[in-house]
């Protein structure tokens, strides 16, 4: 649970519960931890990454050193247990599995092995998306045709605009595919079951490096779990969420991804009024990838 209050701006409820509840505002209580959260090294400096997990491995070694006549005990257990008789497969496994996981924390691998793990995101430095007034010198799209608004409406959830603090533009970006059949229907790159498909195709809503192999990616996950409400291996309802957070969409009732031909990218720009009632203002269409 992470209440920082920059991300409390378009949920007045949960502000006011911070203000009544003042102990629970982490901005306030725990500031260190907006300098200690969770970046990857191609976005801050190497020591902001390494240097907490050397001051951890210091105790931890200072703590091998205290205890190091029971370590040594353990130690001995384990190799006994490794080498007694029956089930030895299964006692290797075991073995290279926990050999692993000293491994990548030792180094920082990539495996999502690790203690104390992610410190966590903040919000710390971000501004609203909500602006007053369109900026002229910046390209917001123009009017969409009616056909464009039949399938650009689809991808925005209107009644939403009830937890702005007040009105003004909103600008996001949309994610639409389109079939052989003339449908024009919204996703997301949640299809990928990726964390950070960016890394995979180039930049997400910006380029996709390998078209085919994104197409290839969206139909089996389409053909094979999405249009009868599951995902990955798992129905749904069990399956833990991803790791990613995106927009619900409700895939039931999609044609077949095999008449899947492209995947367009929109930045939408929205009007919110003084009733907190959105209208879609302007479109603009900054991509347009064939994956067939």
């Amino acid at each position: 649970l992470g209440l920082w209050r920059p991300g409390l701006v378009a949920v007045p409820e949960r502000a006011a519960f911070v203000e009544r509840n003042p102990g629970l505002d982490l901005e306030e209580t725990l500031p260190f931890l907006a300098d200690v959260s969770w970046h990857t090294p191609r976005e801050t400096a190497f020591l902001r990454i390494y240097a907490p997990h050397l001051v951890l491995n210091a105790l931890v070694l200072v703590g091998m050193l205290v205890f190091r006549r029971r370590l040594l005990a353990c130690l001995e257990e384990s190799a006994a247990w490794i080498s007694g008789d029956g089930h030895r497969r299964a006692r290797l496994c075991v073995f290279a599995f926990t050999t692993a996981l000293i491994f990548c924390y030792q180094t920082q691998s990539s495996l999502g092995f690790y203690f104390p793990g992610i410190g966590g995101w903040t919000y710390k430095g971000w501004g609203g998306a909500r602006r007053a007034e369109l900026e002229p010198d910046r390209a917001e799209g123009r009017t969409p045709t009616a056909a464009e608004r039949d399938f650009l409406e689809r991808a925005i959830v209107f009644e939403n605009a009830r937890f702005l603090p007040g009105p003004g533009y909103v600008t996001g970006r949309a994610m639409f595919m389109h079939y052989e059949g003339g449908e024009v229907l919204p996703g997301s790159y949640e299809l990928t079951n990726m964390v950070f498909p960016h890394y995979y195709f180039g930049g997400k809503h910006v380029r996709v490096s390998d078209p085919k192999l994104f197409g290839a990616v969206l139909r089996h996950s389409l053909a094979n779990w999405r249009r009868v409400g599951g995902r990955f291996l798992l129905p749904k309802r069990f399956a833990y969420p991803n790791h990613a957070v995106y927009s619900p969409i409700d895939y039931s009732g999609y044609p077949d991804p095999k008449g899947l031909e492209r995947v367009t990218f929109w930045h939408l720009t929205l009007r919110i009024d003084d009733e907190r009632a959105a209208e879609l203002v302007t479109a603009l269409q900054h991509l347009d990838v064939d994956v067939r």
